[in-house]
């Protein structure tokens, strides 16, 4: 069973793809791009534990377990689970790691 000593738990934060949020300071393509970017991970499933579908964004995330600040994070998400309605809390795959939304090392250089 998941717990917050095993697994990060998040929320998705809704509203972060109108023009202000949109507007990253690095050069990778999409957000997407950006966790992909930073991770070096070729991971093509959504985030979420035991979600099987396609990732096909990089959601804008909080952590809600209590182990960190409430920084903005990006990680892979299908369209379900990325949806504007959705506002359960979520326990993420082990193996995905949580990028901060700001420019990085391993941005892509303009």
């Amino acid at each position: 069973m998941p717990n917050k000593n095993t697994h990060y738990k998040v929320k998705n934060l809704h509203g972060t793809s109108k023009d202000r949020y949109s507007k990253k300071k690095c050069e990778c393509d999409n957000w997407l791009a950006h966790w992909r970017n930073n991770t070096k991970s070729q991971r093509t499933t959504c985030a979420v534990l035991e979600c099987a579908r396609k990732a096909t964004v990089g959601a804008h995330v909080i952590c809600v377990d209590g182990r960190m600040s409430n920084e903005w994070y990006i990680v892979p998400f299908c369209k379900y689970h990325n949806h504007y309605e959705k506002k359960d809390e979520y326990f993420l795959d082990s193996r995905v790691h949580l990028i901060p939304v700001y420019k990085l090392d391993g941005c892509k250089r303009g």
